[in-house]
Order: C-alpha cells, then sequence, then structure tokens
C-alpha cells in the first residue's frame, strides 16, 4: 500500500489551474464587437473566432496574456477592473 507525503485533503489546487477557469470565465464575458476581444483574435490567429468565444485557451496562452501589457490597454472600465482582479 503506497501512502501520501501530504494529505489529499491539504492539497491545493495549482495556481495556473484555477487561472485557467478564470480566464475562461473572463473570455466567455467579453463582447465579440469590443476592441479587447479583436486583440485576443489577432493575438493567437491560430485559435479560430469559435474557440476564443468558448474560452478555449490553454496555460501557456493565459501566461502570454498575463505578460503582456498592450492586453490591458484594449480594455473598457468594467473589463479593466476585471482582469486586475484576475491577474493577482
Amino acid at each position: 500500500m503506497n501512502t501520501t507525503v501530504v494529505p489529499p485533503e491539504k492539497v491545493l489546487l495549482p495556481p495556473l489551474h484555477v487561472k485557467l477557469g478564470l480566464m475562461k470565465q473572463f473570455i466567455k464575458s467579453l463582447p465579440e464587437d469590443g476592441e479587447c476581444f479583436k486583440y485576443l483574435c489577432s493575438k493567437f490567429p491560430k485559435l479560430s473566432e469559435a474557440k476564443l468565444k468558448d474560452g478555449a485557451v490553454t496555460g501557456q496562452d493565459v501566461r502570454k496574456l498575463l505578460s503582456d501589457s498592450l492586453f490591458s490597454e484594449t480594455m473598457g472600465g468594467n473589463e479593466k477592473e476585471a482582469w486586475l482582479l484576475l491577474r493577482m
């Protein structure tokens, strides 16, 4: 029988896993005709618009967006507030 070093109830979710879910919800909430969504389409040209509408991003895509300062400049008031909270 194998024993674990850390009890399973004390294991925390990896931060990127949580960020992926939040990022998916954030992208789904963006208006399709907004500057922010258009920027995402230009940032990830290999992803179809349908996949972006569905929020289908990978961990690598999330890292790129978190380090991209131009992305936050394309946002309006509420979008920017949500983005700043997501980046924490």
